[in-house]
């Protein structure tokens, strides 16, 4: 595994992090999120130079659905992206 240098990477295109997160994924690599030091799931954006994440919202490990959504949340601290190389 080996750092991203990205400041911003997303999965909304039309974000100013998608064509970065397009350019790394696009190889088969896997791209890894942490937050202060944890590794992150159902990241949807994330900033590395702001220092928050917004993430698809869990509670006791399942998805919290509002309406016909699922909800999402924005958590802050350090944030850091790493790449994992396809085999």
């Amino acid at each position: 595994m080996r750092d991203c240098s990205a400041d911003r990477l997303s999965v909304h295109e039309g974000d100013p992090g998608y064509s970065q997160y397009v350019r790394l994924g696009g190889h088969g690599a896997r791209i890894k999120i942490f937050l202060d030091g944890a590794e992150q799931r159902g990241c949807v954006t994330a900033d590395r130079t702001q220092g928050w994440i917004r993430r698809f919202k869990e509670s006791n490990g399942q998805l919290v659905v509002d309406g016909d959504r699922v909800a999402e949340e924005v958590v802050y601290g350090k944030v850091e992206f790493k790449i994992e190389e396809a085999a």
